[in-house]
């Protein structure tokens, strides 16, 4: 990745080599996906990641999204709840961001509805 091509003060310039773990490896790949969930420069490397095209893409992990995420042609995610690999339609958008959910809409389907259920026990 060229640090000169992402926003100032991003803590992966200061760590490249965290943004760029084995994809096999899961531990790997949440460590870099929090460092950017945490970096003050976060929304700059969303608006960043979203100019990249398939050529330009430099890879590894760019606005916590790996570089599978970010290309259209294999826009999935594993949901952090259930495990499965899905398309990245399956999951919501966090709120006034332009980043997908970690967890899937099914999962918070069913979160929601646990929620509600356990709430109407305590209730009765």
């Amino acid at each position: 990745m060229n640090p000169f091509l992402l926003p100032s003060g991003g803590t992966c310039v200061q760590v490249p080599g965290l943004m760029y773990p084995d994809p096999r490896d899961h531990s790997a790949v949440q460590e870099a996906v929090e460092t950017c969930l945490n970096c003050p420069a976060y929304l700059a490397c969303t608006a960043y990641a979203e100019t990249l095209t398939p050529d330009t893409d430099p890879g590894g992990v760019i606005a916590a999204l790996t570089f599978e995420e970010r290309d259209p042609a294999n826009a999935q995610r594993t949901c952090h709840e259930c495990g499965e690999t899905k398309p990245l339609r399956d999951f919501g958008r966090h709120s006034g961001k332009a980043t997908h959910r970690r967890t899937c809409k099914g999962c918070m389907a069913d979160r929601s509805r646990e929620l509600r259920l356990s709430r109407e026990e305590v209730a009765a």
